[in-house]
């Protein structure tokens, strides 16, 4: 029940300001690794809008979102580092962060070194975007992001209904696309 809790003012939390929400408990579908599968290939521009285009690089499992007008990329690595894996840590490289509790202790996982190294990503094309499974089979736990171009912005979603976990490492919260607005610092090696 803390798990549903904690997903639900998670999710509010990042609704911003607005009216008022009312919370309710969401219980997780139990993991099962048999459940994914891929009814796309795609690799390149997935699809496009007046404004933006969604891009899927299938080698690396990365996604971006090319804002037409500029030319500016924006995507879970800065533009910037796209090329270089110099310095890329797994926390860069990682389109999601997923926070669990397993027994009495807290833990944290990327999807770089989780689930991409591991071949378990899984996407799926929907309306105006993507969906993408990232399967953390080594933990029992899945989170799909759904990837969308809607008008003059783009979003992540990530709906509680589409993650999983198998009751005993209990999803917590979970962060996408940490540096979509990542820009240089003093650092040769960090972004803000």
């Amino acid at each position: 029940m803390s798990l549903a809790l904690t997903v639900c003012m998670i999710t509010c939390s990042f609704t911003a300001c607005g009216s008022k929400t009312d919370k309710k408990i969401i219980n997780l579908p139990r993991y099962n690794e048999d459940n994914f599968d891929s009814n796309c290939s795609v690799n390149g521009v997935v699809c496009e809008n007046d404004y933006w285009q969604l891009i899927w690089d299938d080698s690396r499992k990365l996604v971006s979102f090319k804002d037409k007008k500029s030319g500016n990329l924006w995507g879970q690595i800065p533009e910037k580092a796209l090329n270089s894996d110099a310095f890329l840590t797994n926390s860069l490289k990682s389109a999601v962060y997923v926070y669990y509790r397993e027994a009495s202790t807290l833990g944290e996982k990327y999807a770089y070194s989780s689930a991409v190294q591991n071949g378990n990503v899984w996407t799926n094309q929907i309306e105006n975007g993507l969906s993408v499974t990232y399967d953390f089979y080594e933990y029992s736990f899945s989170v799909t992001v759904d990837y969308v171009l809607d008008g003059d912005k783009f979003s992540t979603i990530v709906d509680p209904a589409k993650m999983s976990d198998d009751g005993e490492n209990f999803i917590t919260g979970v962060s996408v696309l940490p540096f979509v607005c990542g820009v240089e610092n003093d650092s040769k090696t960090d972004w803000i």
